[in-house]
């Protein structure tokens, strides 16, 4: 039987995890945030404070009962950390999803550096020009 997780417990993990969703960062002024379960009640999981996370209702619902390891979370929450203010095409999920994602944004961010150093060389070009 599932034990229920208690109003203070509940608080903790919001606080020490930003009251933000670990996966997506959503906040709860963007939608309604659960605690989930690092490995799922069904399969063994408990209420300890290390196998509790804050997700968004509709990334809980998307994970289900699969089970993901703290390397996983780790690195989701750090990806979230450094990405917080690139806005993706697409909400991730999953690691798969950030990783698809970020290669998308690596790629317009090549595209913008490679326009930003011609239009650099042709200013370098123009300052020698003007000095000469």
């Amino acid at each position: 039987m599932r034990k229920k997780i208690n109003n203070k417990l509940r608080f903790e993990i919001l606080k020490r995890d930003n009251f933000k969703c670990i996966y997506c960062g959503a906040t709860s002024l963007e939608t309604k945030l659960h605690i989930d379960h690092k490995t799922p009640v069904s399969q063994g999981g408990t209420n300890n404070v290390d196998n509790l996370v804050v997700a968004c209702k509709q990334c809980n619902l998307g994970k289900s009962d699969t089970p993901l390891q703290d390397n996983d979370y780790l690195i989701i929450k750090k990806l979230n950390t450094k990405l917080k203010d690139i806005k993706f095409q697409e909400e991730c999920h999953t690691i798969d999803d950030f990783k698809k994602n970020l290669l998308h944004e690596i790629k317009k961010c090549n595209s913008d550096i490679r326009y930003l150093e011609e239009k650099l060389f042709i200013l370098k070009e123009v300052l020698n020009d003007l000095h000469s």
